[in-house]
């Protein structure tokens, strides 16, 4: 055997050894012939390494197949609402159920971060039948196959909803979706519907017909479906009175709903189930009590939704009462149409006592509430205000 040495010093970091039992001789290079002879000792290093390398393949072929996994899905998910966009409506609605599938078979292997496709799906599911909704309520003359047509987008807009909030109460406890983007999800939608009752309203008022009000009726118990609907879900903390252990705590959304629930049973004329929203609105804010843990904004909301009631029962003593406490609220911000509508009954409310100085002075503040919000009520208040002052100086 022979010892080939090319230099008199050696060092590991330079040179590297190897020994073959077929050649029977020490062999080195340094490291600029690395490259090649990577490829003269490959076979070696697939001996030594051979199971090392097997388990890396295996987690790099996982990674790989999950990563494949989030990307197939976020783009399904892109691809539906394009087809949305494209006005491909049944594409569309195959394509979000198809993004719901996917992350049900492979939910386990998705990362964190691809698990809120599914809450996506299902809200743009929810809008395209609100879509579809809007658009046939938006029609002002209506046949007996177009009433059908309605009832059945209504029907698949509230079993989409109900698969949205079933979805959000199943995934409650992974912290999947946040509170705040269920919040924000979940109000979008509600606002939707809610201005989609309020234009059937104009619709309805503008083409007086039985058609029209049938259309307007079937908005109303829709919205009053999705509201009792989203209430079962979702409660305001400290509240147990039979609430079931999946119920998600959400103050903010639990208000806000309860405050559209009470406008609409308002404008339905609907007493006594108004009378039971109020009360839970005062007890869960601790107002009834006393225990003045609400917000002065929350308090006026809820003010603005009680003075419409006594106002239309007619009820002075209590309407003066309350509109006396209304104004004395300091600390809030309340939206200025809700400032509006206090100030308002509470002119009518001096005008049926013939106190028209008082009257003025508060139809004027409303007329300023309703134009700081940009409210076409203000041409009515406007109207009352001119007829204050006339009575005042006559």
């Amino acid at each position: 055997r022979r010892i080939i040495i090319s230099s008199p010093t050696m060092s590991d970091d330079d040179y590297s050894y190897t020994y073959s039992d077929e050649e029977g001789s020490y062999h080195y290079s340094d490291a600029s012939d690395n490259d090649d002879n990577d490829a003269s000792m490959g076979d070696d290093n697939s001996n030594n390494n051979g199971d090392n390398n097997n388990n890396e393949d295996d987690s790099s072929n996982d990674d790989m197949e999950h990563a494949s996994y989030d990307i197939q899905i976020e783009n399904a998910y892109y691809e539906a609402k394009q087809l949305r966009d494209d006005m491909n409506r049944q594409e569309a609605l195959d394509g979000f159920e198809h993004v719901i599938t996917m992350q049900r078979e492979h939910g386990d292997e998705l990362k964190s971060s691809s698990r809120k496709w599914t809450f996506k799906a299902l809200k743009q599911l929810v809008k395209m039948h609100l879509g579809s909704s809007s658009a046939a309520s938006a029609t002002c003359t209506s046949t007996a196959d177009d009433n059908n047509q309605e009832q059945l987008q209504d029907s698949q807009l509230l079993q989409s909803y109900n698969r949205l909030l079933d979805y959000i109460m199943s995934s409650s406890g992974d912290n999947i979706v946040t509170p705040n983007e269920i919040e924000k999800g979940i109000n979008s939608i509600l606002e939707r519907v809610s201005s989609l009752a309020i234009a059937s309203n104009y619709n309805s008022a503008a083409h007086s017909s039985a058609a029209s009000a049938d259309a307007t009726e079937m908005n109303r118990q829709q919205l009053l479906a999705m509201y009792e609907a989203t209430l079962k879900v979702f409660r305001p903390k400290g509240d147990d009175s039979d609430a079931a252990p999946a119920v998600c705590v959400n103050d903010r959304l639990w208000f806000k709903t309860n405050l559209k629930l009470g406008q609409l049973l308002y404008e339905m004329n609907e007493t006594y189930k108004l009378q039971n929203v109020i009360k839970d609105l005062l007890r869960n804010y601790g107002i009834e009590s006393g225990g003045g843990s609400s917000s002065s904004t929350h308090l006026l909301e809820i003010y603005a939704l009680q003075i419409q009631l006594y106002s239309r029962q007619k009820d002075t003593k209590k309407l003066r009462e309350l509109f006396r406490r209304a104004m004395r609220v300091e600390g809030g911000i309340p939206h200025p149409r809700t400032l509006a509508l206090i100030q308002e009954l509470g002119g009518k409310m001096h005008m049926e006592s013939r106190e028209f100085e008082m009257a003025t002075k508060t139809f004027f503040q409303a007329f300023k509430s309703y134009d700081e919000a940009g409210d076409p009520s203000r041409l009515r208040c406007l109207k009352y205000l001119v007829m204050a002052g006339m009575f005042g100086r006559s």
